[in-house]
């Protein structure tokens, strides 16, 4: 999305995408920093970010031409590249590929009931 797009959405819409992209930003350097796992997170949010990020780059690169900082938003583009690497994305989904796990059972081997 151009940032003419993401104005014309109106201010809720703006303020929702760069609470999005700050929140991601964090997230990037946590996991670059290893205090959040890469697996963990690219299975909670991984094509979320992806997505994010395909719809808003455009509109980033511009806000960093503008405003003359090429890190705005960096690690936000790192964490998403870096899921785009892996193409987990294009797996099943969690629902269908592990449709069979149970939880783990008690001590004596026992399963917890539902």
């Amino acid at each position: 999305m151009s940032a003419a797009d993401i104005s014309a959405k109106g201010s809720d819409f703006q303020e929702a995408a760069l609470l999005l992209g700050f929140r991601f930003e964090t997230l990037g350097v946590l996991v670059y920093r290893e205090a959040v796992p890469f697996a963990v997170a690219e299975e909670l949010v991984g094509g979320l970010v992806v997505g994010s990020w395909r719809r808003l780059k455009a509109n980033i690169a511009n806000k960093r031409e503008s405003l003359g900082y090429p890190m705005y938003l960096e690690w936000f583009q790192w964490l998403a590249e870096q899921f785009e690497k892996r193409q987990r994305l294009d797996q099943l989904p969690a629902y269908l590929r592990v449709a069979d796990w149970r939880p783990p059972g008690r001590a004596g081997g026992k399963p917890r009931d539902p």
